[in-house]
């Protein structure tokens, strides 16, 4: 293979390289079970080097650990849940959830008091990038007139989201979020590329 068609190769496998989607996600589930029941808003949970911290408005106090049992909740709720029936009672208010880096999807099993929808907006910064609605089916616990359902977002990049309800109180359960990392395929392409580079530089007359 002569010098010039070395050089032609390298570049091409830099370019397929570096147009390969250029992160592979890390899964992180926050479902509370290693929370302390009561514990209320604001707190923050950390998992796999990720933390989500859970707050509101109408805090202190307007969101907090539960028993899924004393939810009278279904499955796939287990163990505990975070529930805006905290210790002041708080209806109709937002929560916040943050995290101290990006993230690219998030999905999370809601359930709310009565008929209504869960609105959840994803932001990167102060910058509103999506916004998903869902609504919740009687079919796990139609007995108890709380609707359950789950929600997901996937592609944008974000680091915090509101959630909020049309109903008086919901509760999340079963948080699961991935976290963009560099991808060997991109590491691959830097280093092809500077490969190529020196290929350049040892051929130069």
């Amino acid at each position: 293979m002569t010098i010039r068609w070395a050089k032609l190769f390298v570049a091409s496998l830099a370019i397929f390289a570096l147009a390969i989607p250029a992160y592979a996600d890390s899964v992180d589930i926050f479902n509370f079970n290693l929370v302390k029941t009561g514990k209320s808003t604001t707190f923050s949970n950390t998992i796999k080097g990720l933390t989500a911290t859970f707050s509101s408005p109408s805090d202190p106090g307007a969101f907090s650990v539960e028993s899924v049992s004393s939810s009278n909740l279904k499955k796939p709720f287990t163990g505990n849940d975070l529930q805006d029936l905290g210790k002041y009672g708080a209806s109709f208010v937002p929560l916040d959830i943050s995290f101290n880096h990006n993230v690219d999807y998030l999905f999370l099993n809601f359930a709310t008091a009565g008929s209504g929808s869960l609105e959840l907006m994803a932001y990167e910064n102060s910058t509103l990038v999506a916004t998903v609605i869902a609504n919740g089916t009687g079919g796990w616990d139609s007995a108890y007139g709380n609707p359950q359902g789950q929600i997901e977002l996937y592609g944008p990049i974000f680091n915090s989201v509101v959630l909020t309800s049309t109903a008086a109180q919901f509760a999340i359960d079963n948080m699961c979020t991935t976290t963009p990392e560099p991808s060997i395929l991109l590491l691959l392409g830097t280093g092809l590329v500077g490969l190529a580079g020196a290929v350049r530089r040892r051929t130069r007359p």
